[in-house]
């Protein structure tokens, strides 16, 4: 869980996108196909704790699985930084236009969204960070 209850967004933790490996898929990462059914269904739970208030939830932590060796890894996670291009003092990330553009050399080709695409439903605020938190909490 990522930016709830004053802890470190995940920027804090990668603040640079590799420029030679951008962003790949899962299957270019070498993910096995049910990898993220597992790790969704733990996200599914964080969110269900983070919007009931129940339970303790992952925000000062960091929980890595090795699907081959059938493990997990519990890491402390760092405070926020203040430098942080997201969460810090001087934020120069506000929006997903803003985050597309500075790590857009390293995400390889993408697909054109074009606007009859995108649900009719969706807010005004579709591009600021701050109302995606718990979306992109829950993606990651």
């Amino acid at each position: 869980v990522y930016g709830y209850k004053d802890a470190s967004c995940y920027r804090c933790l990668y603040p640079r996108v590799n420029p030679t490996e951008g962003c790949k898929s899962c299957s270019d990462n070498g993910v096995l196909g049910t990898v993220p059914g597992l790790i969704g269904i733990l996200q599914a739970t964080e969110t269900i704790k983070v919007l009931t208030g129940i339970g303790s939830t992952m925000h000062d932590r960091l929980l890595m699985y090795d699907s081959i060796r059938c493990t997990f890894m519990n890491i402390k996670k760092l405070p926020p930084r203040k430098d942080c291009a997201i969460c810090g003092l001087n934020p120069t990330i506000k929006t997903m236009q803003d985050s597309k553009e500075i790590s857009g050399q390293a995400r390889g080709p993408q697909p054109q969204l074009n606007s009859s695409s995108l649900s009719s439903s969706s807010s005004n605020n579709t591009n600021d960070i701050s109302s995606a938190k718990i979306l992109v909490s829950s993606s990651i």
